[in-house]
C-alpha cells in the first residue's frame, strides 16, 4: 500500500489567507466586482428619478439611495486597495477592510481616507464625500426642526451633482487601481502560486 508521503501528498492544510490570496489572483475580475452592477445602476437611477420629482419626499429618498450606492463605492475602492496591498508585500499578510456594518456614513469617509491607498483623485472624492455627508446629516438627523419644505428642498438640492461627482472621482481611481492591480498580479503571480 502507497502512503500520502511516498506519493509527495500532503495532508497539512493550507493557511485560509493564502488560499484566499490565491483565488483572489487567479480570478480577479470575479473578486472585485460589485455583487450586482446592474442593481447599483438601477438604484442610482431611481434616486435621479426621486431627486426629479422634488418635493420634500424625492430629496429624501434620493439622499439615502445615493448615500447606500456611494458606500458601495468606497467599500469597492477598499477592496481594491486592500488585494493590491495583500499582493505587493506577499509573504507578509494584512487586512484593512473596515468592518462595514459597524459604521456610519461618515466614519467610513474617514476610514476610507485613511486607510485607501493614495491615487491623484482620493483627496477630491473624500471632499465630495464629506460635502454630500453635510446634506445626509441634515436629512437624517435635523429635517424635523425644519418647517419649512422649500428650505429642505434648498439645502439638499445639491445632492445629484455630488452623487454625479463622487461616481467620477470613483470612476478615476477605480481604473488606476485596476491599472495597479494587474501590474502587482504580473510581478507575484508566481510566488503567490507556488507560496
Amino acid at each position: 500500500m502507497l502512503n500520502a508521503a511516498y506519493l509527495g501528498v500532503s495532508h497539512k492544510k493550507m493557511d485560509p489567507y493564502l488560499a484566499e490570496l490565491k483565488k483572489k489572483v487567479a480570478n480577479p475580475d470575479g473578486y472585485l466586482h460589485f455583487y450586482d452592477g446592474g442593481y447599483l445602476r438601477g438604484l442610482a437611477w431611481e434616486a435621479e428619478s426621486a431627486f426629479e420629482n422634488g418635493g420634500v419626499s424625492g430629496c429624501i429618498a434620493a439622499t439615502v439611495i445615493y448615500q447606500q450606492v456611494i458606500e458601495e463605492l468606497l467599500f469597492n475602492l477598499l477592496r481594491l486597495s486592500e488585494f493590491i496591498v495583500q499582493i505587493a508585500i506577499y509573504p507578509n499578510q494584512i487586512a484593512i477592510m473596515p468592518n462595514g456594518s459597524e459604521l456610519t456614513f461618515g466614519k467610513l469617509v474617514e476610514e476610507f481616507n485613511s486607510i485607501c491607498m493614495e491615487f491623484k483623485e482620493k483627496g477630491a472624492l473624500v471632499g465630495a464625500c464629506r460635502k454630500f455627508n453635510k446634506v445626509r446629516r441634515f436629512v437624517a438627523h435635523q429635517l424635523a426642526s425644519e418647517a419649512d419644505e422649500n428650505a429642505v428642498v434648498a439645502r439638499t438640492s445639491e445632492v445629484s451633482e455630488l452623487y454625479q461627482e463622487v461616481f467620477e472621482l470613483w470612476y478615476c481611481g477605480a481604473k488606476f487601481m485596476h491599472r495597479e492591480l494587474r501590474k502587482q498580479i504580473e510581478a507575484s503571480k508566481e510566488q503567490i502560486a507556488n507560496g
